[in-house]
C-alpha cells in the first residue's frame, strides 16, 4: 500500500476531519528558509563565529540564540547600515533578544517567498484546496496564512489560552509569528517560559488531538518540541482518551536515501505511555495533499468556526433568559439538556434557490479571492447578479461565467449581467493615471510595487500594467488582504475596480486553467 493510499484508508475510516501540524520542514521547502541553525549563523555579527556560540551554549539552540541576541542587540543600537530597520521596530524592543527577534521578523516577511517551482506551486495548490478544520505550527512565516485565507490567526501560546478558539478555520502560531517579533519563541528563555505554561495549551489542544487525526507535517518523528507537548497532552487525559489518541497521529515525512517511500508503522514512548503513529514517508506529495483535498465538509472550515464563535458568544455574552442554554456547543451532550435546537446543514433545493437571491456585493466579492468552491456558478449568474444589479458597480462575475461554461458575451441574456463585463480590459483603468501610474511604476518589479506604494496607488495604478508584468497569485493576495477598503475608506471604487480586473485576468484574461491560488 503507498503512502497516500494509507492516508485515504485512515481519513476515509476516521469520523472526523484532520488538523494539520505544521513544522519547519515546510517553510524550508517551499520558501527555501534556512535550517533554525543555518538561521542563527546568519546574525553571527559582531565577530565571533557562530562555532563559538554554539560551542558556548553546549551545542543547544535556544542557549545559542540567547548568545547571540546579547551580541546582536549591541551592534543593533550602534550600526548605521540598520538605521532603517531601527526605525521600523522602535515600538517593538522591549528587551535585550527584541533586536534580533525584530531582524529575524523583517527578514522573513521581506526576502522569502514561495519558490517559483512548477512541483512546489502545483504542490500547494493541492494543499490549498483542502478544507483543513484547523491548522496548529511552530512556524514564524506567513506562508498558511496565504495558503488559508479566512482562517483566524492565533499569534502565540498565551493567544490560544485566553482567547477563545473555536477549533475550527484557526490557525495557531504557538510558537509566534513575524508579524508580532516579541511573540517569537526564539532564546532559552523564551523556551522555559513556554514549557511553564505548556500545560495550559495542551489543555486547550486535547479536544483537537483526541477527536481529529493530526497530520504533521514538516517535522521529525523525534522533535523535541512535538515530543513535549504530547507530554503535556497525555498528562491531561484518562487511559480511555490516551486509547482514542493512539489512533490519531499521522506523521508525514520527504523519502531520502536512508529513508525509502513506504508505510511503517511506528511506537514512541512518552513518558512510559507507548503511542503507535502511522509514519508516512513519499517522495509524491502531491498525491498525499490531493488525498487531503478530498476531505470534504457539508459547510467551508470558515463558516463553520463562525457559525460556533456566534452561538458561543449568544450563550456566554449575552444576558441570557431562561430559553438560553448556558453551555459552549462543545458541552451539549443531550438534547435534552437544552430548550432549543440549533441546526446547520444543505439547505432544501427550493430554499437554496431563494439563498442565491441574498448573496451581498460583500459576500460575492470575498468569495472570488477565497476560491472556495461552494456557489454554484449558474445560479449566481441568474439570480445573484440580477438582484444585485441596482446601484453595485464593478460586480466581479467572471469567474463565475468561465464555471458556467459561457464562451462569449452574445451567450449572455440578461442585461444586468453584461454591464459587469462591458468595456472590457480597458475599463479597469481609471481615466487620467495613466501618466501617474507609468512614472510610479517604471523600472519597478511587482513585489516593489506591492510593498512600497500606498495601498490606494497600487489599485489604482495595477490596472495600467501590461498584463505581463501582473503576478496574479501576489495580486489576489493584496486584494484579499485589502478586502475592507472595497467597501469603506476613502476610495472603495479603486479597490473594487482592481477586483474586478483581477478576476477578469485570473479567468479569461492570462490564466486559462485551474482555479486561481491566492498565495502571498
Amino acid at each position: 500500500m503507498t503512502p497516500h493510499q494509507r492516508l485515504s484508508e485512515i481519513l476515509h475510516d476516521h469520523p472526523s476531519s484532520p488538523f494539520l501540524f505544521v513544522g519547519s520542514g515546510f517553510s524550508q521547502r517551499y520558501l527555501g528558509i534556512p535550517t533554525w541553525d543555518g538561521l542563527l549563523r546568519m546574525f553571527c555579527k559582531a565577530g565571533a563565529p557562530y562555532e563559538f556560540y554554539l560551542a558556548n551554549a553546549d551545542s543547544k539552540l535556544p542557549r545559542c540564540a540567547s548568545l547571540i541576541a546579547k551580541d546582536y542587540a549591541d551592534i543593533w543600537w550602534k550600526s548605521d547600515e540598520l538605521a532603517a530597520i531601527r526605525e521600523k521596530y522602535k515600538k517593538h524592543i522591549s528587551t535585550s533578544s527584541s533586536p534580533l527577534k525584530a531582524a529575524i521578523s523583517e527578514m522573513l516577511q521581506s526576502q522569502y517567498k514561495i519558490i517559483r517551482d512548477p512541483q512546489l506551486l502545483d504542490e500547494l495548490a493541492a494543499l490549498r484546496a483542502f478544507n483543513a478544520e484547523g491548522i496548529i505550527t511552530t512556524n514564524w512565516d506567513g506562508l498558511l496564512e496565504g495558503l488559508f485565507p479566512g482562517y483566524k490567526v492565533f499569534i502565540g501560546q498565551q493567544s490560544v489560552v485566553r482567547q477563545t478558539p473555536q477549533n475550527v478555520a484557526e490557525i495557531y502560531k504557538i510558537h509566534g509569528c513575524c508579524t508580532d517579533p516579541n511573540s517569537l519563541v526564539l532564546t532559552e528563555e523564551d523556551y522555559q517560559l513556554f514549557r511553564e505554561k505548556q500545560a495550559y495549551l495542551a489543555a486547550k489542544l486535547i479536544t483537537i488531538f483526541v477527536e481529529h487525526p493530526v497530520v504533521f507535517i514538516g517535522y521529525s518523528i523525534s522533535d523535541t518540541n512535538i515530543l513535549e507537548l504530547l507530554r503535556s497532552i497525555i498528562n491531561g487525559l484518562g487511559a480511555e482518551e490516551i486509547k482514542r489518541l493512539q489512533r490519531n497521529l499521522i506523521f508525514l515525512q520527504r523519502s531520502k536515501p536512508d529513508r525509502p517511500a513506504g508505510v511503517t508503522e511506528t511506537i514512541i514512548v512518552v513518558d512510559g505511555t507507548p503511542l503507535p503513529v502511522t509514519n508516512l514517508v513519499s517522495d509524491d506529495f502531491l498525491s498525499i495533499y490531493s488525498v487531503l483535498s478530498q476531505t470534504k465538509l457539508k459547510l467551508p472550515a470558515r463558516l463553520l468556526r463562525f457559525c460556533k464563535e456566534q452561538l458561543y458568544e449568544i450563550v456566554h455574552l449575552k444576558e441570557p433568559s431562561k430559553r438560553l442554554c448556558l453551555v459552549g456547543i462543545d458541552d451539549i451532550k443531550d438534547k435534552g439538556e437544552i430548550e432549543f435546537v440549533v441546526g446547520i446543514g444543505v439547505a432544501g433545493s427550493q430554499v437554496a434557490d431563494r439563498g442565491y437571491s441574498g448573496v451581498s456585493v460583500r459576500d460575492l466579492f470575498s468569495y472570488v479571492l477565497s476560491g472556495a468552491p461552494i456557489l454554484e456558478a449558474n445560479k449566481i449568474i441568474e439570480q445573484t447578479i440580477p438582484a444585485l444589479d441596482s446601484g453595485a458597480n464593478f460586480l466581479p462575475i467572471f469567474r463565475f461565467l468561465r464555471e458556467a461554461g459561457y464562451a462569449s458575451s452574445e451567450a449572455i441574456a440578461d442585461e444586468s449581467v453584461k454591464r459587469c463585463i462591458a468595456g472590457g480590459r480597458e475599463s479597469f483603468k481609471t481615466n487620467g493615471y495613466a501618466r501617474a501610474a507609468a512614472r510610479a511604476t517604471s523600472g519597478r518589479d511587482f513585489d516593489w510595487i506591492l510593498k512600497n506604494l500606498p495601498p490606494e496607488k497600487v489599485a489604482v495604478f495595477i490596472p495600467h500594467l501590461p498584463d505581463d508584468r501582473i503576478d496574479l497569485d501576489a495580486l489576489g493576495a493584496f486584494a484579499y488582504g485589502h478586502l475592507d477598503k472595497a467597501f469603506s475608506g476613502t476610495y472603495p471604487t479603486f479597490f473594487r475596480k482592481l477586483i474586478w480586473a483581477w478576476t477578469y485576468l485570473a479567468h479569461i484574461g492570462l490564466r486559462t486553467r485551474g482555479p486561481p491560488r491566492v498565495i502571498p
